[in-house]
């Protein structure tokens, strides 16, 4: 249902976050969301409930629950860290 690219240069960070939307009339929220990795620029996507970092690679697509939380620590390269991240929402039997 939408998707934001990412860039992360030295120093850049993503704070610990998950992917629950306030449900309202027109969003009836999310059921999964994921990465799809452009570069495979160090650090990975970090999940502290698994203590698990997933190692970018480019072409990579990682599709979890959207509540989930999850973080990308500082970066300490010099090359961007570039990702497109995304949410999906089952499709219902009447939408088009």
């Amino acid at each position: 249902i939408e998707a934001w690219g990412g860039v992360l240069k030295k120093g850049d960070y993503v704070a610990e976050h998950n992917h629950m939307p306030k449900v309202t009339e027109h969003n009836t929220g999310v059921n999964a969301s994921g990465v799809l990795y452009l570069t495979d620029v160090l650090p990975g996507t970090y999940f502290k409930k698994y203590d698990t970092t997933i190692k970018p690679e480019v072409g990579k697509i990682i599709i979890f629950g959207n509540d989930l939380f999850h973080e990308v620590k500082p970066s300490t390269s010099d090359e961007d860290r570039i990702n497109i991240a995304f949410n999906l929402r089952k499709k219902e039997d009447y939408e088009f």
